[in-house]
C-alpha cells in the first residue's frame, strides 16, 4: 500500500467523506434559523481524494465559524519565478499590476495568451527573492510552457514547485 493510500485509508477510518463521494450532491444550500446549513451540500473543487467533511458537516461548520478551521490546499499548483526581472516579466503576462507588489503582498490575476484567451487563474505572491504563482495543479505545466516561451533576454528563471510545497489555510 502506498503512503498516499495508507494516509487516505486512515482519514476514511476517522470518518472522512471525500470529494469523489459527494460529486453528485452539488446543489443549493438551505439555511436554518441559526444561519447554519440545514443539509450540507458540496461543490467539489479538489481531487476526488480531498476530504470534505468527517461525518458531521453541520457540527464541523459550526466549529469552524465559532472557533477555527484548517484547510489543506496542498493539491494546488505552485510556480516560482526568480531573479532580477521577475516583476517586469510577469507584469507583461497577467492582468494584475505585478510591478507594484512589495514583499509580503499578493494579488489575484489571470494569465491570457496573445489572443486574450485565459490560460490560467493565479494568485500572485511576492517575497524578497521571488514571485510565487498559486493555481490549480493542472495549470502549472501549461503556464510554465507559455511563460518559458517568452524568456528571451529577461533575467528570470521559472520553476514548478507543486511537489515541494504544502499549503494549509487557517
Amino acid at each position: 500500500m502506498s503512503p498516499q493510500s495508507s494516509f487516505l485509508q486512515r482519514l476514511r477510518e476517522q470518518g472522512a467523506v471525500f470529494t469523489g463521494d459527494v460529486a453528485d450532491t452539488i446543489g443549493t444550500i438551505e439555511f436554518g434559523p441559526d444561519g447554519l446549513p440545514l443539509i450540507p451540500t458540496y461543490e467539489p473543487l479538489g481531487p476526488p481524494t480531498e476530504p470534505v467533511h468527517f461525518g458531521n458537516a453541520r457540527a464541523e461548520y459550526r466549529a469552524a465559524v465559532t472557533q477555527s478551521a484548517g484547510f489543506d490546499l496542498s493539491h494546488r499548483g505552485h510556480l516560482e519565478i526568480v531573479v532580477a526581472d521577475r516583476h517586469k516579466f510577469l507584469h507583461g503576462f497577467c492582468t494584475a499590476d505585478v510591478k507594484k507588489l512589495k514583499p509580503g503582498q499578493g494579488c489575484e490575476a489571470f494569465v491570457p495568451n496573445i489572443k486574450g484567451k485565459v490560460l490560467g487563474h493565479v494568485f500572485v505572491f511576492a517575497d524578497e527573492t521571488s514571485i510565487w504563482l498559486e493555481t490549480v495543479a493542472d495549470s502549472v505545466e501549461p503556464l510554465l510552457a507559455h511563460l518559458n516561451r517568452y524568456v528571451i533576454t529577461e533575467d528570470v528563471e521559472l520553476f514548478p514547485r507543486t511537489s515541494e510545497v504544502g499549503e494549509v489555510y487557517l
